[in-house]
């Protein structure tokens, strides 16, 4: 299927499904006050030892070509310092807790600004056939408000790399030797507005696709 008609079948599905939608926008979990400081970082250390994709759970998403989409919100990012940390897996203490804590003091005082300041950080890895295939590649949220579809770019990027790394155990040629990590920031509070949304991903240089699916109401 051409691209161009991938596309508008998913702005068709965005905006078929949020005509259907009855629940409120800002599902994203609001992190800030030192509850809910702590207990993302109990989340993150009592997940401990049961791999990335055990801890970020539905902000885990699988994509076609072998595409796999990470998203770090609020919560997931200080979720992630408890589960790199060296506590006891099973009932921290608040001591142990109080203790990771200085370690996410420079995240947790960014979290204290405000939600304007507070980013979701969505971060996609991308395979192709030759070194170059994500060289250039843009990202965009695209989700539905007040009857129009809205496209959001990311107030950070980084990753599309002029040459990607060889998937070890691979050929080059093959399709999917490649490997390119990439990752796009976007204000908490434009993210929370939408209710479902997509991360298009485009390659002007060589017209090559990616799309994920996202609503925030499955989203820790």
């Amino acid at each position: 299927m051409p691209w161009f008609k991938q596309i508008q079948i998913t702005r068709l599905a965005l905006l078929f499904a949020a005509l259907l939608c009855t629940h409120t926008a800002q599902a994203l979990e609001v992190v800030g006050d030192p509850a809910s400081i702590d207990a993302a970082l109990t989340y993150g250390v009592q997940k401990q030892g049961q791999g990335y994709r055990n801890l970020l759970g539905n902000n885990w998403r699988e994509g076609e070509r072998g595409s796999l989409l990470n998203i770090y919100t609020p919560f997931m990012q200080l979720a992630l310092k408890g589960y790199k940390s060296n506590i006891p897996v099973e009932h921290p203490t608040d001591d142990d807790i109080k203790q990771v804590r200085k370690t996410a003091r420079r995240l947790i005082s960014g979290l204290n600004d405000g939600l304007s300041k507070q980013r979701v950080r969505f971060v996609a890895s991308l395979t192709g056939a030759t070194p170059d295939f994500a060289a250039g590649t843009r990202g965009v949220l695209e989700g539905y408000q007040h009857g129009s579809i809205v496209a959001l770019k990311p107030i950070e990027t980084s990753g599309a790399p002029k040459a990607a790394a060889l998937i070890e155990g691979a050929k080059a040629g093959e399709p999917g030797a490649y490997e390119a990590v990439l990752s796009f920031e976007f204000r908490f509070d434009d993210v929370a507005n939408f209710d479902k949304y997509a991360l298009q991903l485009y390659n002007p240089n060589n017209n090559k696709r990616w799309a994920f699916q996202v609503r925030n109401i499955e989203l820790k």
